[in-house]
């Protein structure tokens, strides 16, 4: 990955100053599957927190436990991180 392009990326997604420029950002540089894949990763992430088990998300969402213990160690790595992305998208909901 080029570091620079990624710096530069995120600084601009932080520009965005309302949730209809991020999501038209999203559906404008994601493909469809792509947007799929990082909403399906949130799902993953908002039931691992909610204490759902791992084999009930995989049956719920239809996803492999691999898709599953990655969300799982991310929010074990990053618990704060995780936690506080995941309040604050709950909160503005």
């Amino acid at each position: 990955m080029a570091e620079d392009a990624y710096e530069r990326l995120v600084a601009g997604i932080g520009s965005l100053s309302s949730d209809e420029e991020r999501k038209a950002f999203l559906q404008t540089v994601l493909t469809p599957g792509e947007l799929d894949d990082i909403v399906r990763r949130w799902e993953i992430l908002e039931l691992l927190s909610s204490g759902m088990p791992q084999r009930a998300i995989a049956e719920k969402l239809g996803v492999s436990l691999c898709k599953i213990t990655r969300g799982a160690r991310m929010l074990k790595e990053n618990p704060c991180f995780g936690e506080r992305l995941l309040s604050h998208a709950q909160a503005t909901a």
